[in-house]
């Protein structure tokens, strides 16, 4: 009985993991959109500080 309980809390375990990885995907997905879309509506001449902007913020979590 016990190895039973084990493999279904594993099973519901991993299938948890991987609906939680697939939201975190799409929410990196929409992040990047969201940097990117200031970007690509900026003005030619503002383009170099929104690029440099966006790489600030990107690389700060790291």
């Amino acid at each position: 009985m016990i190895v039973v309980k084990d493999y279904l809390t594993t099973r519901t375990l991993k299938g948890f993991m991987h609906i939680l990885h697939n939201i975190l995907r799409q929410l990196a997905n929409n992040a990047l959109v969201a940097l990117t879309l200031p970007i690509a509506e900026s003005k030619p001449e503002d383009k170099a500080i929104m690029v440099m902007l966006v790489v600030n913020l990107i690389n700060q979590d790291n």
